[in-house]
């Protein structure tokens, strides 16, 4: 079976160094995470996780020579309409993080925090 799904990115364009992290703040939209690519040093890596970075892994994308691989874990993947979404920095300084998602209604009012140890 397939079906129609309306989708869209967040895309964080500051970097997130090695320890980093940024907070997206949700403008209240209920979503699943459905990819995540990322720009940088080669073997730098993002990993995404719901609200504080407490909570199960969702994604974690990692540059490679032919550009960026992702891994994601179904059941941490879906986010509530009061999720945020953390994501930290791994070894190499990752330059642009996009999370691709899909939802029934798309919102334009996503911010994030400045990338801090």
């Amino acid at each position: 079976m397939a079906s129609f799904s309306p989708t869209f990115s967040i895309d964080i364009t500051d970097d997130i160094a090695s320890g980093e992290t940024t907070t997206v703040t949700n403008p209240g939209q209920a979503f699943e995470i459905i990819g995540v690519l990322i720009s940088g040093v080669n073997g730098g890596t993002a990993t995404v996780r719901k609200n504080d970075g407490g909570g199960g892994t969702a994604a974690v994308a990692t540059l490679i020579a032919a550009g960026s691989s992702c891994q994601i874990t179904d059941a941490n993947a879906s986010f509530a309409a009061t999720d945020n979404i953390h994501v930290t920095g791994g070894v190499q300084t990752v330059t642009r993080v996009t999370i691709l998602c899909r939802s029934a209604t798309p919102n334009n009012n996503w911010t994030n925090t400045t990338p801090a140890a």
